[in-house]
């Protein structure tokens, strides 16, 4: 069961039904005949209040028909209708669906949600593009510079770390072929620069 926006107004706010039952003085203009007028508690408001966030749990319809006030029966059907219909919308990626929901703030909370999981699967997608044409300029860019002797071309690399590595790979070869060790000095990390004067002192 997916733990959608509709859930989280009901839990974020529980006493939801509580609130709407609980003691309240009303008093009129004083005079010397009238009193303060007191709305009961509701004594079934945190039994209500239980059944819903367990209907919303297990995703059970049937539970909030055990809630004996009406209004707060309807309030939890409405909330457990929205969320198994935001969970249907949000397994279907589909907007439409959230058309189903009753209660006008859980309807717009589901298309909310939907629309913001479409925007993050966008920018991911469009994320995993530029990763991956910025790899395969990578490579080539790695290539050329191997081709030709020439540690400069790694720069321009936009990762720093594959930039570094570019420029092992180049100067440590031509080091190692010309058994210069001096041309590691300009790879720029010392841990790689030992690492290919190492390599350069092979034979």
């Amino acid at each position: 069961m997916i733990v959608s926006l509709v859930v989280l107004s009901f839990l974020s706010g529980c006493g939801l039904i509580a609130n709407q039952n609980s003691e309240v003085e009303t008093q009129k203009t004083p005079t010397d005949t009238e009193d303060v007028q007191k709305i009961p508690v509701d004594p079934d408001a945190e039994k209500n209040n239980t059944i819903t966030a367990e209907a919303l749990n297990r995703g059970d319809l049937k539970l909030c028909a055990t809630i004996s006030n009406l209004d707060a029966q309807k309030q939890c059907e409405q909330i457990v209708q929205a969320n198994l219909v935001t969970t249907e919308a949000v397994e279907k990626a589909d907007q439409s669906v959230c058309e189903k929901i009753e209660v006008k703030k859980y309807r717009e909370d589901c298309q909310t949600l939907i629309k913001n999981n479409q925007k993050a699967a966008e920018d991911a997608a469009t994320l995993q593009e530029k990763e991956k044409a910025e790899d395969v300029q990578r490579l080539e860019l790695e290539s050329k510079a191997m081709e030709i002797g020439d540690a400069s071309i790694c720069d321009q690399i936009k990762n720093p770390s594959q930039a570094t590595s570019c420029k092992y790979n180049v100067l440590a070869n031509k080091a190692n072929k010309e058994n210069n060790a001096a041309l590691c000095d300009q790879i720029g990390d010392a841990v790689l620069i030992k690492t290919c004067k190492d390599f350069a002192a092979q034979k």
